[in-house]
């Protein structure tokens, strides 16, 4: 289901948003927690997101600076791209995950917990127990806890997306694979 603005809590007229609704006439707009199905994504209006100061630097590190962010944290090379953990706390756990053009992560589970994805450039295929789903920049992707998902790159550039995951357990061991292009099954 795809559903409009910022999810929230509180609409003043009933859609669900805390904020006022951006479309005139009746609001259809639901929040994440009255969908109708576990998946979904939520297209963000650009620039409503934005802050005046940036939260961290998004600048990846490369093969020649010895596999380091600028900021000095990891990143972890993969067979489909990289990442680079951006929090790691005892209740969530923040990924900046880059896919190589052509490449996707394997068919995948969590047994422990639950995954947000937001789209930072380039377009996605989403793939979650079974339903398939195009996201481009400021889209968003639900993945439930225990929840069969994928993503691939389709498009000629870098596919960039952030992922937050909850839960009470964020190991990498907590992935059980069913497809793997790479041979990690």
């Amino acid at each position: 289901m795809l559903l409009h603005g910022l999810a929230s809590i509180a609409g003043a007229h009933g859609c669900g948003r805390a904020m006022p609704c951006p479309y005139s006439g009746d609001c259809t707009h639901r929040n994440v927690g009255q969908t109708e199905s576990s998946f979904s994504s939520i297209p963000v209006r650009p620039g409503k997101m934005t802050t005046d100061k940036p939260q961290f630097d998004e600048t990846p590190g490369t093969a020649e600076e010895g596999g380091f962010a600028a900021d000095g944290r990891d990143m972890e090379q993969t067979p489909w791209g990289s990442y680079r953990i951006l929090a790691d706390e005892s209740d969530h756990k923040v990924k900046r995950i880059l896919v190589n053009p052509g490449h996707r992560l394997s068919l995948q589970c969590h047994r422990q917990r639950a995954e947000l994805w937001c789209i930072i450039q380039g377009e996605a295929v989403v793939v979650c127990d079974g339903k398939e789903m195009r996201l481009r920049a400021g889209q968003w992707a639900h993945v439930p806890q225990g929840a069969w998902h994928r993503v691939l790159n389709p498009g000629e550039g870098e596919l960039v997306f952030i992922e937050i995951q909850t839960g009470n357990y964020f190991g990498e061991d907590d992935i059980e694979r069913a497809h793997d292009d790479y041979g990690r099954i």
